[in-house]
């Protein structure tokens, strides 16, 4: 993905205001890592409602920090959880997703790089 493209609905919405954008992107990762272990106790005890309403309040959010795969994922999830399946590798999957794109932001905010 070119710079150009990066966080571009975040762009849109905080008409290219980089402070506005980090702290943006710092809060997610924020809750982000409140979110996870929760997100992970959840699985490991198969409590769907909670993986359900966790995906619900995910959804936009990904879609702000250029997580598309993962919100798709994640419409997913929620859609499955709410009709009684529980499907453990996509769950799996989305978690792996997860961490691996609070890394990333992560490290884009140390870089300063937007």
């Amino acid at each position: 993905m070119d710079q150009a493209s990066t966080f571009q609905l975040l762009r849109e919405v905080s008409n290219g205001d980089q402070i506005f954008m980090r702290r943006m992107i710092d809060s997610f990762v924020r809750q982000l890592s409140k979110d996870l272990p929760e997100f992970k106790a959840a699985f490991e005890t198969k409590d769907s409602d909670t993986l359900a309403k966790t995906c619900h309040r995910l959804k936009s959010s990904l879609n702000y920090m250029d997580m598309k795969e993962e919100r798709e994922l994640c419409i997913f999830l929620e859609s499955a959880l709410r009709s009684g399946l529980f499907p453990t590798q996509e769950l799996q999957k989305f978690i792996a997703g997860l961490e691996a794109g609070q890394s990333r932001l992560a490290q884009k905010l140390s870089q300063e790089i937007l």
